[in-house]
């Protein structure tokens, strides 16, 4: 019974030090948000990664979301779509 627990931890060990042997650049692209509600493209500027919103649900009733809950309160007015969050 040891056996098979040993075994099993160092399978799940071994699969997850694997997983993070990737190509990084494998993320670039536009992604959808699990629950449909945003579109985001990533992008390589130098050697950074950024990510910028490029389509919301709210906005297809013709309004933009604006960053209401920005600290800064004149980013408050900006819309969210193309702002880099990433």
């Amino acid at each position: 019974m040891k056996q098979l627990a040993f075994l099993c931890f160092f399978a799940l060990n071994l699969s997850a030090a694997f997983a993070q042997t990737g190509n990084p650049d494998n993320i670039i692209g536009t992604w959808r948000s699990e629950d449909g509600e945003l579109l985001m493209r990533i992008e390589k500027v130098g050697g950074q990664f950024q990510g910028r919103l490029v389509w919301l649900r709210g906005d297809c009733n013709g309004k933009m979301s604006l960053d209401e809950k920005n600290p800064d309160t004149l980013m408050r007015k900006l819309p969210l779509k193309g702002n880099k969050i990433i």
